[in-house]
């Protein structure tokens, strides 16, 4: 092998560590942003998928993208965030489904609620 290769492989692996060590920088929210909408997840299969293990000890059957959106409720009231009742952004929403963050930006525009 000759030394550039050598010296080109060093210096790839050495970038490539550097990449793989940094943490990922998440611009957090404004203050002015306490109230969220959560608007449900846009499911790409188009068809529920049903949660195996909801329908044990007699609990009704949930879908993921509810469980999805119940989640993210759950983790941004932990950290401190006023969230909206999903029964009220569903009918404020009149129970549409984003399909993209511009759509997304766009019904909540329209249904006018006091959250992002």
């Amino acid at each position: 092998m000759s030394m550039a290769f050598i010296i080109r492989v060093a210096l790839v692996s050495a970038l490539l560590t550097g990449m793989g060590c940094t943490q990922t920088v998440v611009t957090p929210l404004p203050q002015s942003v306490r109230r969220i909408a959560v608007l449900p997840p846009h499911n790409l299969r188009g068809g529920d998928i049903a949660n195996a293990d909801s329908g044990l000890l007699g609990r009704s059957t949930m879908i993921v993208a509810d469980l999805l959106a119940q989640q993210v409720r759950v983790q941004l009231a932990a950290k401190g965030f006023e969230v909206l009742n999903p029964s009220g952004v569903k009918v404020a929403t009149k129970d549409r489904v984003p399909t993209s963050p511009q759509m997304a930006a766009q019904i909540m525009q329209q249904v006018n609620l006091d959250a992002r």
